[in-house]
């Protein structure tokens, strides 16, 4: 397809054009007054069917550019509720009320947008949340009647988010069992110095 950044505009206008300098230079080669006829209309027919998959394209484009449009500024505005989950429900009521204002996009369009910011927002959200406090993370991510940011996360989404909050409790873990043992090994090392 056509995937011009700017929604093929002007892509009719454009094919219109082109098409009238076709037909312009194929019915001068006509050779007779009834072979221009014939012509004419198999041309007439055709350039209708032609600019209006022209349009179809370019309508279609224009709809592809703005959801691709949208879709960045969903991922960029996701990276800022890593960085402040608290952020979540005024970020996701601002792109409802955005996506629910478009005009020009069908019921189909619209859904997978807001499905789209729900569950972009709620990984990212739910992911600074993992960093800050994987325990309490843990305890939402395993809740099945857990509602928020959790309840817009994809299965896969959740079972990773999990196993990440899991982790990372881990790693918290060896790191204050590696300090404790280096804490205590060091007072060890001083009794046997004889220092108090």
């Amino acid at each position: 397809p056509l995937a011009a950044q700017d929604g093929c505009r002007e892509l009719t206008r454009r094919v219109e054009t082109r098409f009238n300098e076709y037909r312009g230079e194929a019915l001068k080669q006509a050779p007779t007054p009834t072979a221009r006829r014939f012509l004419e209309q198999q041309l007439g027919e055709l350039g209708a069917r032609t600019l209006d998959a022209a349009a179809g394209e370019e309508q279609r484009a224009r709809r592809q550019y703005r959801s691709d449009t949208i879709k960045g500024a969903i991922d960029t505005a996701s990276g800022v509720l890593a960085a402040d989950p608290s952020r979540y429900e005024t970020s996701i009521a601002e792109q409802r009320a955005l996506i629910g204002s478009l005009s020009d996009v069908t019921a189909d369009e619209r859904r997978g947008m807001l499905d789209y910011a729900e569950t972009q927002f709620a990984g990212s959200t739910v992911a600074g949340m993992v960093e800050r406090n994987p325990g309490d993370a843990l305890r939402m991510l395993r809740d099945p009647e857990a509602t928020g940011p959790v309840s817009h996360l994809t299965g896969a989404q959740r079972l990773s988010l999990a196993n990440a909050a899991q982790a990372e409790l881990d790693r918290r873990e060896v790191k204050w069992k590696n300090g404790m043992r280096d804490r205590v090994s060091g007072a060890l090392d001083l009794i046997k110095q004889g220092l108090p």
